[in-house]
């Protein structure tokens, strides 16, 4: 089951095959994570990747990889998967890392042999018929390279799942929920509707940690209680 949308005053929750019912409620918690933002340009679906587990670490085993993003999710997936693959190249549509990625980060980025940083560099075409087996890159006021690669990653950032809200709480310019003083709200997780809470990545301002996401769940539900019971 999902909620389809917010009213004032009641959730309505749709299960997937069927419309559902109102379902009167008097506090409700958003946690919906984002989606995650494509590239653009050339894409191929199945072979581009938004994680970097022990799986893909392994297929990329003794081979070239690509990661696309000047994040700290893009600097840690190089990191992790520079652990096996032969090389992996990270493109940065900026000139530099320092507004993007932590300073810790970057700088084991610059020291490892296994990894190079291409700055101002896009993806240009990528190349294979059943799996990825090149791209073509380039540089700002450069020709084009094509390289042999076996995997790409798109670490680009992502897009909050926040349509479904209808306008019933406020949202900052890139359309995640504002809590807390931003709103005038008691709490840090309370929303400018009273009684809905958000936390985790949908919220604006968290740090879109899985960590940080669990520990903002845990410590919300003693506020709920506070407004159920105020």
């Amino acid at each position: 089951m999902r909620c389809a949308r917010l009213r004032s005053g009641y959730a309505l929750p749709t299960p997937r095959a069927a419309q559902g019912s109102p379902s009167h409620q008097r506090s409700a918690i958003l946690t919906g994570g984002p989606f995650c933002a494509p590239i653009r340009g050339p894409v191929c679906t199945p072979i581009d990747n938004y994680a970097a587990t022990e799986n893909e670490a392994r297929y990329c085993s003794g081979a070239e990889a690509i990661v696309i993003g000047g994040g700290n999710s893009a600097g840690q997936a190089a990191m992790y998967l520079s652990r096996s693959a032969d090389h992996v190249r990270l493109l940065v549509r900026g000139t530099s890392l320092a507004t993007s990625m932590s300073h810790y980060l970057s700088s084991r980025l610059e020291a490892d042999p296994k990894i190079s940083i291409e700055y101002e560099t896009h993806i240009v075409a990528l190349h294979g018929s059943q799996a990825l087996d090149g791209v073509t890159i380039q540089k700002e006021g450069a020709a084009p390279r094509t390289m042999p690669v076996c995997a790409m990653f798109v670490m680009v950032g992502a897009a909050p799942n926040t349509q479904w809200l209808t306008g019933l709480v406020t949202l900052d310019d890139k359309g995640f929920v504002m809590t807390g003083d931003a709103v005038d709200a008691g709490s840090p997780y309370a929303t400018s509707c009273p009684g809905i809470f958000a936390v985790g990545d949908v919220r604006s301002g968290s740090v879109k940690r899985v960590a940080s996401s669990v520990g903002e769940g845990s410590v919300v539900i003693s506020k709920v209680w506070d407004f159920l019971n105020g």
